[in-house]
């Protein structure tokens, strides 16, 4: 009798835990709030700026710098030293950036909810970008206060997510979308871009290999 019972009870048992797992599923899966966590914005926008590096060649002249590759545009200069110079104004295309933030914006699911779709028009034309400060030390050159020129033409900001039948729910993904595009205005704003110059590093690292 007492066996009868226990089996009677790991069946409740099994059944309780198998509706229990449906029902959190079915749970889960209603009230997910879609969004973006600011961790996936910041490392966004610092691939932008330096995890994936400009590579150029630059052409120096006293106070100016013209550069193409990955990046092109012109740095202009006030203090021009043998290994550091420093700057005010900078006009150039993050060509490279505009493919990739093109494919981020269409593939990654947390960056397309925050930004919306960047398309390869948006995002070419989003690559054009405007700076306060240039630092340039050795081959890498650091552009701060930046801000891509046409971006309150584009409707990046402009975007908002399907109506839900949720209003907290719906709440909740207005406001992680307003959180993400303010990081990444600020950061867009603030943190400096990297460029590195492809045929003066060759040449410093060629140099320091002939001191030994």
């Amino acid at each position: 009798m007492s066996l009868k019972i226990i089996k009677t009870y790991k069946k409740l048992f099994f059944i309780y835990l198998f509706t229990t797992q449906v029902r959190s599923n079915i749970i889960g899966k209603t009230t997910k709030i879609e969004g973006c966590g600011v961790t996936n914005m910041v490392f966004y926008v610092l691939a932008n700026k330096g995890l994936l590096p400009n590579t150029i060649l630059s052409k120096s002249y006293k106070y100016c710098d013209l550069y193409f590759g990955a990046s092109n545009g012109i740095d202009l200069y006030f203090i021009n030293k043998s290994n550091f110079r420093l700057g005010l104004l900078s006009v150039r295309h993050e060509t490279l950036n505009t493919f990739f933030n093109a494919l981020v914006c269409r593939f990654d699911r947390n960056i397309h909810f925050a930004l919306g779709i960047i398309d390869s028009l948006a995002a070419f034309i989003l690559g054009l970008y405007v700076s306060g400060i240039n630092i340039k030390i050795g081959p890498i050159s650091l552009n701060f206060i930046e801000f891509p020129i046409f971006a309150p033409l584009l409707p990046i900001g402009d975007w908002v997510p399907k109506k839900n039948s949720n209003e907290e729910i719906y709440k909740k993904q207005l406001n992680n979308i307003e959180v993400n595009q303010s990081v990444y205005f600020w950061m867009t704003l603030f943190c400096p871009s990297i460029k590195i110059d492809l045929a003066q590093l060759i040449y410093v690292l060629v140099s320091y290999s002939f001191r030994f």
